[in-house]
Formats: C-alpha cells, structure tokens, sequence
C-alpha cells in the first residue's frame, strides 16, 4: 500500500487549474428546499445538453425525482450525461445504472480502482458538484443529491450549504471542467461546436479554481496572510496542513480576529475527534470555534475582511487541499460577499461557543479515538 501511495503521487497528475477572472449572473443559495427548487425548474427548461456531477447521489426520494426528470429530459431529445464518484456513490444501484442507460443516459463513475495504483485511485476522490445547463448555465457548490441535502430527512433537520448558479459568462468553465471529469473516467466527449454558445456578461465578478490533488492550500494562505481584521471560515471537517495552521496563528497575532463554524455532529467517523485535537492548541492562540446546533454544517466557505472569500466542494482539511478533485468559486463582489456574510451570522446565532475545556480530551475512549484520528489524518 505504502509503495502504491508514493508512486501514485510521482505519477498521478496534481494541479490547480485558475480560470479566467468572469463576470456573469450568479445567484446564491444556502437552502436545499429553494435550491433544489430552482435545479429542477433549470433543468425543465434543457433544450440540448444536461451535465451533472456529483460526489454523492442517493437513491431515496429526492434522488429518484431528479432521476425521473433527466429520464423525461432524455426522452425529449436532449443529451444527458451525470458522472458520479465511485466511493461516494458506492450505493447508488446497479439496476438504476442499467434502467438509466437505457433512457438514454450516458453514465459513468470517476476514479474506477486500477492496476497498478489501486490504492491511490480508491483513496481520490471527485469531490465535484456541477451542473451545466445547456452550455449557458450552471451550479457549483457543496449539495449533493438526497433527501437530507433538501431539507426532507427528519433525522437530519436542516443542512446548511451553498450553492451558487452561475447564468452567462463562468458557465463554460463548468463545462469544461465536467469535460475533463467526463474524459478522465474514460467517456466520449463526442462533437463539442454546441456545447460553448456565447455568453453573455453579467453583474458579478468571481474566478473559478479545480484542483486535482494539487495545492490548494496555497490560494488560501494568499488569502489568510492578506487579513487585516478578520477571517471566518465554515467547514464541515477541520484538518488544515501544518502551514495553514501556522498561516492562522500568525494572523491572529497581528491581530486579526478569527472564527471558525464547525458541525456540533460528525457525519463520518473521527473527523470531530480530529478537529478538535486541533482546536486544543488553536484556541490558546485566540482562534474562536463555534459548533452549530441547528442541523447540520456542511458549508465550505471562507471569507476575509468582507473583501474576499471563497465556496464551493472544498472541505478545510488536507484531503481538499491535496488528494480530491474540487472546484471553488473566488470572489471579491460586493454583494455576494454580503450574502456570505449574512449567512455566516446566521448561523452564529445558531451555534454554541466553545471554551478550551471544552475541547480538551475527556476519557480513556475520548483520547484513544483522537489518537487514531491523528494517525489516520491522511485518510479523514
């Protein structure tokens, strides 16, 4: 396995690919009841392509509508193509696979296990969530598809994330990203003169960024040593590398107030215990953490000075930052730093400050899962 890791990261590619600086139409949700609203009602609209990636898509009730809504597309005549990943998606079934082939659907799955870097492969993951419309609109953020991702899972309550539609110029960004995506899976892209219409420019000044298992630590260190006031950050796991750490405690030496929102319930196995090793030190340092009670957190967002932030899949963990596929939108326009902004204070309202003794270890059973937590960190 060892041997498998160390040629898999000479050999396997690892970037972060900046597109162009865009102006478009963008909208900004951070609802899964009105974001889902607004998907299906886009892709009702489709006239000839539809393009959907996703991390995770569960085969319950929300994920069964939007199935039935590509199948109906499909029959109308447009081309649908949805690409999921394989560890994330390890349940959908088979017999959805063939019964969406069979509609017409052109699927796949990303990052297949292969000989003979079998480990490297499983352990990468296309952390993407995009859709594109018709080459002229499109979404990326942090919903996966599911019942708990639109508010309809009771056990789950609410679940916080973004989401931005990006209508206009950025949306051929998306495009080829999923492109890309569709390509490295071992899928025909096929004829492409219909799939870049011109576009029109909006409103809204933003970047998109992929990284593929490259450094995207170092965009965020850029923005991290360029605070002056304060920094937030949402993330639904907490593992930043060494320099990113180091990047935090200095700014908040200069004086620079720091918060950090984080879930009070973990969806995965040692990612608080981890986190909150971190927190032990970080808190000393006067870096604030607030655990949010209302549901779950599951946005990825950081915002500095209220004059540059960044969302999109992209976790504030090591795994983010330098094994998975992930897109993120940059972004210094005024008004959706606001609408950013007002999101954040909501949910500080809705999350619970946390003291030092609070995050120290408590037990026996408390330390022994931190320790495996730290030993597993790569793998979190």
């Amino acid at each position: 396995m060892k041997a498998d890791f160390m040629i898999g990261k000479k050999f396997t590619s690892h970037r972060l690919l900046e597109y162009p600086n865009r102006k478009g139409e963008t909208e900004f949700f951070g609802n899964g009841t009105y974001y889902f609203e607004k998907l299906f009602s886009d892709l009702s609209h489709a006239k000839s392509t539809i393009h959907l990636s996703f991390y995770r898509f569960k085969h319950d009730s929300s994920g069964k509508q939007l199935l039935d809504v590509l199948k109906q597309k499909a029959a109308e005549g447009v081309k649908v193509r949805l690409l999921l990943d394989l560890f994330g998606s390890l349940r959908f079934p088979q017999d959805a696979v063939k019964d969406l082939k069979e509609n017409g659907i052109e699927f796949a799955y990303s990052h297949i296990p292969s000989f003979p870097l079998i480990f490297t492969t499983l352990n990468r993951r296309n952390h993407h969530k995009i859709v594109v419309i018709d080459g002229r609109l499109g979404f990326v953020g942090g919903f996966n598809v599911g019942d708990n991702y639109a508010e309809k899972d009771s056990q789950t309550g609410f679940w916080r994330d973004y989401m931005v539609r990006i209508k206009g110029s950025g949306a051929e960004d998306l495009q080829k990203q999923f492109l890309e995506d569709w390509a490295k899976a071992g899928m025909d892209i096929g004829k492409t003169d219909n799939l870049f219409p011109e576009l029109r420019e909006g409103s809204t000044a933003f970047r998109l960024a992929a990284n593929s298992g490259g450094s995207l630590d170092t965009k965020l260190l850029d923005l991290i040593q360029s605070a002056n006031k304060r920094i937030i950050i949402g993330s639904p796991y907490f593992i930043p590398t060494a320099k990113v750490a180091r990047a935090l405690i200095k700014a908040r030496n200069r004086g620079v107030k720091i918060i950090v929102i984080l879930p009070e319930k973990a969806d995965h196995i040692l990612v608080k215990e981890r986190a909150l090793t971190e927190f032990t030190s970080l808190i000393q340092e006067g870096i604030t953490l607030f655990l949010y009670q209302k549901g779950f957190y599951h946005a990825k967002l950081m915002l500095v000075d209220q004059q540059a932030a960044y969302v999109g899949t992209s976790n504030f963990d090591i795994r983010s930052f330098r094994t998975n596929d992930e897109m993120v939108l940059f972004t210094e326009d005024p008004t959706m730093l606001r609408e950013i902004e007002i999101n954040f204070h909501e949910d500080l309202e809705c999350s619970k400050k946390q003291e030092l003794s609070d995050v120290k270890a408590g037990g026996i059973l408390s330390k022994v899962k931190r320790g495996l937590a730290y030993v597993f960190t790569n793998f979190l």
